[in-house]
């Protein structure tokens, strides 16, 4: 019973990392989220201190707790940014066509970092799939008219928040595990 609701509370978590520095772990990720969500609505910009803050505590927090499973805290250090400078490569053209902003492309990459390919990419594709349907929302009450980037672009980061809520949520429930 107390394993269960552990994993409610760390919705990314192997067995053994439904622990108290996992917990830890995904409330500082909800919490950058959420900072990240609150500064992108209001100044259309993610701080780089709110990154490196989350930067920090995936190194700090994250990688030893993912090491104590027996693998070297040095190895997976050294996956998780091989991890995350292929996403930042992935995704960098998007960034030059200006589809996407540098903020944008720096929280992506801190995702792959914290969770990992398949849980970063479902966080991402939780949080995109509904930006996608309100950018289309919006280009049809504009009546998909001629204008520029600037006056359609949305803040991804709320939508990445909320994404990561989806993702643990549909996690616990076992329908991400059927997806993926």
């Amino acid at each position: 019973m107390e394993n269960a609701s552990a994993g409610v509370l760390y919705p990314f978590c192997a067995e053994a990392s439904a622990s108290k520095e996992g917990v830890v772990l995904t409330v500082l990720l909800a919490l950058l989220f959420a900072f990240c969500a609150v500064c992108d609505l209001r100044t259309g910009r993610i701080p780089n201190r709110l990154l490196f803050s989350g930067l920090a505590a995936v190194f700090l927090i994250g990688i030893p707790l993912q090491a104590a499973d027996g693998v070297s805290a040095c190895l997976l250090a050294i996956l998780g940014i091989v991890r995350a400078l292929g996403f930042l490569l992935l995704f960098l053209p998007s960034f030059r066509l200006r589809l996407l902003g540098a903020g944008d492309l720096k929280l992506g990459a801190l995702i792959f970092l914290a969770l990992g390919i398949s849980r970063g990419l479902a966080v991402i594709f939780c949080g995109l799939l509904p930006a996608a349907a309100y950018s289309l929302w919006l280009l049809r009450r504009q009546h998909f008219s001629r204008i520029s980037l600037e006056q359609t672009a949305i803040p991804l980061a709320p939508w990445i928040a909320a994404g990561f809520a989806l993702a643990g949520i549909l996690e616990n429930t076992g329908i991400l595990q059927e997806v993926i």
